[in-house]
Formats: C-alpha cells, structure tokens, sequence
C-alpha cells in the first residue's frame, strides 16, 4: 500500500522544524562577544571602587609606602653570579636578588623622581582604563595591556608575585649547582677489589676515616663489606647487585623550605670542602654561630673560601662551590624579603593588575563558550 505524498511532506516539515529548533537552542547557548564586553565593563567598576582605591590611598599617603625590614642584611651581595651561561628566568631571578640586596633586604625601591613620576603615570593610566566607557572591543589585547603594565610598576616596586617566582626559579637552579658541587668535592671510590687475606664479615668502612658527613649524607651509610665468594674477594654492598659494577650513587638530599635550610645547606657546602682538605675554613668559624640564614653565614666565610687563607684552589672544586654559595646566597636574599612585610605600593599594584585579570578570565570567555557549545552540538 502507498502512503500519500502529503505524509510524507509533513514528515519532513516536522523533521525540519525540529533541526531548526536545535540549530537556534545552540545559538542562544552561544554567547555574544558585545556581552561579554558588557560584563567585562560591570567588572571593571568594582575593581575602580576596590583595589584600585587602595592604590590611590597608597600614592597619596594615607597608607605607609616604606615597610621596615625585620631582618639584619650585609646590603651587597658577598659572591658574584655564576659565569655562564643562564636561561631569562635564571637572569631576572638574580637581578631581583642584587637589587632587594642593595635595598637591605627590603622591598620598597627608592622613591627617586624617576620612580614617582613613574607611579604617578599608571596610576593615571589605571585610573583611565578602569573608568572608560564601553565597547565591544574591550575584551581585546587585554593580556598584553597588563604585562606591559607590570613590566613598568617593577620599576617602582617589588611584589610578592615577582618574589615568589624568582625563588621558585633559583631553588631549581641551585639544586644543580649544588649536586654540582658536592660531586666535584667528592672523595675518590674505594677500591672494588679488597685483599684476599680479609676474613669474611669484615666491614672495610670501618677501618677507613670517612670524608663523607654520615649526618648530612644518608648515602655514606651504605655499608661496604669485604665479601669472600667462590668468585673470588671483592667489595659489594648489601644490595643484591652485580659485583662487577660500583653501586650506584643515591641523589643527594637537599632541603631548600626555609632560611634555616639554607644555613644549614651552606654550612655543609664548608664543611664538605673542609674535609675533602680543599680548605683550612671550619664549617663554623668564629662569629658564625647561632645566625639565622644563609646571608650573614656566607659573607663571613665567602672572603676566606675566595682569597683568605681558606681559600679553595682545587680548578675543580673552586668554581662549582663558588657558584652554589652564590645562588644560596641570592635565594636565601629573596627569602629575606619574602619574610619582610611587603611594601604596600608595590602591593597595590599587583592587587589591581590581578583584580584586571580574573574579570577578564571571568567575563571575557566567548571563545571558550563557543567552542564548548559547538562541541555539544556535535
């Protein structure tokens, strides 16, 4: 039997319809960059009435702009940067490290008449930006706007952010400069094969004066023992190993939290080359006991280790240690003023720029939006 063509006419009417229906259901779902402009514009009211104000109340001295450093600091560094070759990141790091040093440790750069001028310009700017009226191109370029802008307030102040970041990148870069060290200070291996009058059970390590800290290297725990097998003598350790091989050396430990960290890291940098005989310099030479951090520490002993009497000579050794107590020395400056209570302009700053960028991320997503709706549609 054959349906009517009229069937089949409102069957495909009705097909039509609903594919229709879908097609504008997505497009509503779609969201329409002039409102995300609009919500982008809203926010930017609440950051002018809120961080922003805060800023201004900054510039105008209402609120402080000079924090006090809490903290006793040389105010130079004791050991240049090492030679080399570093990435951006490495290089801004230490650059932020000699400036906080000449600063004593503090934030707060000097407010000179380049700097005020300065700040007055992107407070100006600011001020402009979050009180112009809308457009539906405001959600554009707007990333690049902020780091141009941050890039100009490092000139008035340091923040938190920029600390942060900078320690973050020298704990990495130190970590290799003291592995670095530690291995060019290393003591020659024993030997594989021990003699084959030894009776069994006899642990060698003991007769042999150790140049390893057993407090500071969990490694030098490892037990050698002289080990008499049908295969012939030869010194294994207590892993089930090929005795062939030598064992293999466990990574070194290094804690970098905090400045008792840091001290207590430089301290056994000294100590290692002490008892390697690369240097006469104790690992706590007088008036070095009981200070608190890596700074005071190294500018006590850095003249020795450099061309005191203590100085290191091994070609080397020399270097390696050098670069390690100097990357120790900028982060554990960084963390001096990471302890200090931050100065409050260059605060501000960071707290607008930031305030910026979440309504941004927030209102400013159409792409996103699209995106996510088109692959629903799928």
């Amino acid at each position: 039997m054959k349906r009517a063509p009229g069937r089949r006419f409102f069957r495909f009417l009705a097909i039509s319809l609903s594919l229709g229906a879908c097609i504008v259901a997505v497009q509503s779902a779609q969201a329409n960059p002039a409102e995300c402009a609009q919500a982008f514009h809203s926010s930017l009211s609440t950051v002018k009435d809120g961080p922003y104000q805060t800023l201004r109340e900054v510039r105008s001295g209402k609120l402080p702009s000079q924090p006090v450093a809490h903290i006793s600091h040389p105010g130079k560094l004791s050991i240049a940067a090492p030679k080399g070759s570093a990435s951006k990141e490495l290089q801004q790091a230490r650059q932020l490290a000699r400036k906080i040093a000449a600063q004593g440790g503090n934030t707060a750069l000097p407010a000179n008449a380049s700097s005020r001028w300065v700040a007055e310009r992107l407070q100006m700017e600011l001020g402009d930006y979050l009180g112009q009226e809308y457009t539906p191109f405001m959600c554009s370029g707007v990333p690049a706007y902020l780091t141009l802008l941050r890039n100009h307030a490092a000139q008035v102040a340091i923040s938190t952010a920029q600390i942060d970041l900078a320690i973050a990148t020298l704990q990495t870069a130190l970590k290799a400069q003291t592995t670095a060290a530690l291995d060019a200070m290393r003591p020659p291996p024993l030997p594989r094969h021990a003699p084959a009058d030894r009776p069994d059970g006899r642990f060698a390590a003991h007769e042999m004066v150790t140049a390893l800290d057993v407090a500071d290297e969990p490694e030098a725990t490892l037990l050698t023992r002289v080990a008499n097998s049908s295969r012939g003598a030869g010194i294994v350790n207590d892993a089930k190993a090929n005795e062939d091989l030598a064992p293999r050396r466990k990574p070194y430990r290094i804690v970098m939290h905090d400045r008792h960290d840091l001290d207590h890291l430089a301290r056994r940098l000294v100590n290692t080359a002490r008892r390697a005989n690369m240097t006469s310099v104790q690992a706590d030479p007088a008036g070095t006991f009981g200070l608190q951090g890596a700074v005071d520490y190294i500018a006590t002993v850095a003249p020795l280790l450099q061309n005191g009497a203590g100085q290191v000579r091994d070609a080397r050794a020399r270097p390696a240690l050098l670069a390690a107590l100097a990357d120790l020395e900028m982060l554990d400056t960084l963390m001096v003023a990471r302890d200090v209570k931050p100065d409050p302009l260059g605060t501000a700053f960071a707290e607008t720029f930031d305030a910026i960028e979440q309504a941004y991320a927030k209102a400013c997503d159409c792409a996103t939006r699209q995106a996510e709706a088109s692959e629903r549609s799928r």
